[in-house]
């Protein structure tokens, strides 16, 4: 997958029709964005720009990867947010872009495809008329890895067990952490080890 930086720098400047569908559009640029730095797939028929923020309860994409920010007087973007403007831009259909992060309570810059009749995408100073908010990704937290020695006691599911040693089981009780134990155990029982 791209980070922003690179996404944009490649794209910067270039047209292109990403779902062969109704030529050259400002979802595209979104398609393609979401495809290559959240490795997310939109069907086509996913909907016109305004769909990604009026439809966004119905469409499970957007509800697992993405929080809903509606525009306020205070709002402002960050990075990487994706722009959504109601039916008075893209002749009802809305229109969608990547916001820069610079800006303030009365301005901010997105990457646009499709904006003024341009077919390419450029950086451009808008204003929040006819804005409705914007589509953040959801930082996935790590899940965290516990390390565990010999003699530490923890109450673990055996996800493994087979091999012997001296006598003993093999017993994964981790993804690729083995231990041998004096007992024989079944694959999703939980143990005490220490």
């Amino acid at each position: 997958m791209k980070n922003y930086e690179n996404f944009i720098n490649e794209v910067n400047g270039k047209s292109f029709d990403y779902d062969k569908v109704s030529g050259i559009q400002c979802v595209d640029l979104i398609k393609i964005y979401l495809k290559e730095c959240f490795n997310l797939n939109v069907p086509n028929g996913f909907g016109n720009a305004i769909a990604y923020y009026n439809d966004y309860n119905n469409k499970k994409l957007l509800t697992t990867n993405f929080e809903r920010i509606p525009n306020t007087p205070s709002f402002i973007p960050k990075k990487g947010d994706i722009m959504i403007w109601n039916e008075k831009r893209g002749k009802g259909a809305g229109h969608v872009a990547i916001c820069t992060g610079e800006g303030n309570t009365h301005e901010f810059y997105s990457y646009d495809l499709n904006w003024g009749g341009l077919k390419s995408v450029k950086k451009v100073k808008h204003d929040y008329k006819n804005v409705l908010g914007v589509l953040r990704f959801k930082k996935k937290e790590e899940p965290k890895k516990t390390e565990y020695k010999q003699g530490d006691i923890a109450y673990l599911k055996i996800l493994f067990t087979g091999a012997r040693e001296n006598g003993n089981v093999l017993v994964e009780f981790m993804k690729n952490q083995f231990w041998v134990l004096e007992s024989e155990f079944i694959e999703g029982q939980n143990v005490i080890l220490g």
